[in-house]
């Protein structure tokens, strides 16, 4: 993500930011966000539903629309919920 970022602004004529933060917990980039000046790129879902964001009407060409599946672990899932990763990963 970070390289994309960077070439985006680069496309713009623009010079990346100096004071960068990476994270790749969700709920801290918000909360970095909600309490600096920074801005993040997040995934659109919580632009939507969070009355206390705002989303930049930006598009990465570069970043895929891919979802990721997460399962548990420990045990294995319903047949219903195996049906679904199988459908979702053919």
């Amino acid at each position: 993500m970070r390289t994309e970022l960077d070439e985006m602004f680069a496309a713009a004529g623009l010079k990346a930011p100096r004071d960068i933060t990476e994270c790749s917990t969700l709920l801290t980039s918000r909360e970095i966000v909600l309490h600096t000046d920074a801005i993040a790129p997040l995934p659109m879902l919580i632009g939507v539903r969070d009355n206390l964001l705002d989303m930049l009407p930006l598009h990465l060409d570069t970043v895929p629309r891919a979802i990721g599946i997460t399962l548990p672990a420990d045990r294995s899932v319903s047949h219903e919920a195996r049906v679904l990763v199988d459908a979702l990963t053919e």
